[in-house]
């Protein structure tokens, strides 16, 4: 007599496969994630707001309410070395940053300026002329008080050598305060895009993984 036996892939083991493998992806993806979350420096952020003077006002012309241009070029002129340097030399950071930063060894003043630079954002606020001066800083008093000086440096330019400072004061509507909670990283945030990457990639990989281990499992009939 023959004897046919087929063996038949067990669905419920395949279910297992999936499992075993989703879970384990999605842990060490949410695991590996919020770890390094929690190791990230943190640091602060403060914002200084300054009202830009309308340029027109003294030729009786009526501005805009947002003039990109000028916009613009007042932007740039605040992250200018004509703005930053003086906050540099009054802050003394060629020095503290120095200390923290280069191994007690003092910077050079375009050292400090880049440095400065990459913690600085600035961009006006609401499609209006107001310009927001933010600055990052693992110590908030720091980024507060560099974020308001300059405000203060900018103020002092306009009065002085601006092409602006004979219209009227350059206003600082906003004083910047230290933070109170770190602005990066944005932990909570991280955690959700690692629990969502954890479960895409986990169904990613166990569905091959359990696609592969079906194809091991079944086999031709035998007679």
């Amino acid at each position: 007599m023959n004897e046919k036996i087929v063996n038949v892939a067990r669905p419920a083991s395949g279910a297992a496969d999936f499992k075993t493998v989703f879970l384990t992806v999605f842990l060490v993806v949410v695991i590996s994630g919020t770890a390094i979350t929690f190791i990230l420096p943190e640091s602060y952020v403060s914002t200084a707001a300054i009202k830009i003077p309308d340029a027109s006002a003294a030729g009786g012309v009526q501005s805009p309410a947002y003039d990109p241009d000028t916009m613009r070029s007042n932007i740039d002129l605040v992250v200018s070395a004509k703005v930053l340097d003086p906050v540099i030399d009054q802050m003394n950071l060629n020095v503290i940053w120095g200390k923290k930063f280069n191994g007690g060894q003092p910077f050079q003043t375009a050292e400090t300026r880049d440095i400065l630079k990459g913690r600085l954002k600035v961009g006006p606020k609401k499609n209006s002329m107001l310009v927001g001066i933010s600055v990052y800083d693992d110590d908030s008093r720091e980024a507060a008080a560099v974020a308001n000086a300059i405000a203060k440096s900018y103020q002092e330019y306009q009065h002085t050598a601006g092409p602006l400072g004979s219209v009227g004061d350059v206003q600082m509507v906003e004083t910047a305060e230290p933070g109170s909670i770190p602005a990066r990283p944005n932990k909570p945030l991280n955690i959700i895009i690692s629990l969502i990457s954890g479960a895409i990639i986990g169904a990613a990989v166990a569905k091959v993984v359990s696609g592969m281990s079906a194809g091991r499992r079944q086999k031709p009939a035998n007679i």
